[in-house]
């Protein structure tokens, strides 16, 4: 339906123009890239999208429009942060190690590009917990890269990453092409 209001739009709109024609992709595993919210769960940290006019987070494991990679990457992320003692960011107490995760899939390799937005304001201050976070990852060979976004912010700034050239971080893999 909505291709077909698309063409009736522009028929009327570019009289003369040959009708545009459309290729829609695949319905599963075409999203290459993923920014989800990280917060503190019962469980250990949830990993996903956030409710609708909330800050609850609502995991979105085995996502079909996901590429297969980032919902292994998500799989693995979940049990080593559990294993490492991570906790997800509480925005009540502004309290917390992980507030977001980045996920790209290098086309190339197939592999995971990691940026963790760490609660902390280098990788010094976010100390062990990061560390052996990092290390159970690069156990799987599903990554690329991983990387540190090192973001102390507290509630009143909404952005997901600092800018600064100093809050970014390499933490293992591929530095770059």
């Amino acid at each position: 339906p909505v291709v077909l209001a698309a063409r009736s739009f522009f028929a009327e709109a570019i009289s003369g123009v040959d009708p545009f024609k459309v290729h829609l992709g695949p319905l599963h595993g075409w999203r290459t890239e993923a920014k989800l919210a990280v917060r503190a769960g019962a469980d250990g940290p949830q990993i996903g999208l956030f409710l609708p006019g909330s800050h609850d987070v609502c995991s979105i494991d085995d996502c079909p429009v996901h590429h297969p990679a980032i919902n292994e990457a998500l799989r693995c992320m979940r049990a080593a942060c559990r294993k490492a003692g991570v906790s997800g960011f509480d925005d009540k107490e502004v309290v917390g190690d992980l507030r977001y995760v980045q996920l790209d899939v290098h086309r190339p390799s197939g592999k995971v590009q990691l940026t963790l937005v760490w609660h902390a304001r280098s990788r010094e201050d976010a100390g062990p917990v990061l560390e052996s976070l990092v290390e159970r990852l690069m156990r799987k060979p599903l990554w690329y890269s991983i990387w540190g976004n090192f973001n102390p912010a507290g509630r009143s700034i909404s952005r997901i990453f600092a800018y600064e050239p100093e809050a970014w971080g390499w933490l293992a893999g591929e530095k770059a092409p």
